[in-house]
């Protein structure tokens, strides 16, 4: 996923991935953030502060990955398999559940 902390969707979208994280682990998703919030301490204290614990980095708004994947709007959703072939694209977490997740077995 690539977000920004600030932003109010990126928020709503972290409550509802927190509570979805034991069924995503369970079909053996695995969520990775991506940030580009300029202070690192801030966006550090308010993952810490609010117990979202999937992995995150922090990115340049500059980074090739970024340009590569064509992301132009926050929050942005991309499901990957395992061989890196792109599965989905997704506008926000709700369709990324309903496209996907509630299929899943």
């Amino acid at each position: 996923m690539y977000l920004v902390g600030w932003i109010p969707p990126c928020r709503e979208d972290h409550k509802k991935i927190k509570l979805m994280s034991k069924s995503l682990k369970d079909k053996k998703v695995e969520v990775i953030g991506l940030s580009t919030d300029e202070n690192i301490a801030e966006w550090q204290r308010y993952l810490r502060n609010n117990e979202y614990d999937w992995t995150n980095y922090a990115v340049p708004e500059t980074n090739m990955l970024l340009n590569d994947l064509k992301i132009s709007s926050y929050p942005s959703y991309f499901l990957i398999d395992r061989n890196y072939n792109f599965i989905g694209v997704f506008a926000n977490i709700d369709q990324f559940q309903y496209d996907f997740l509630d299929k899943l077995k």
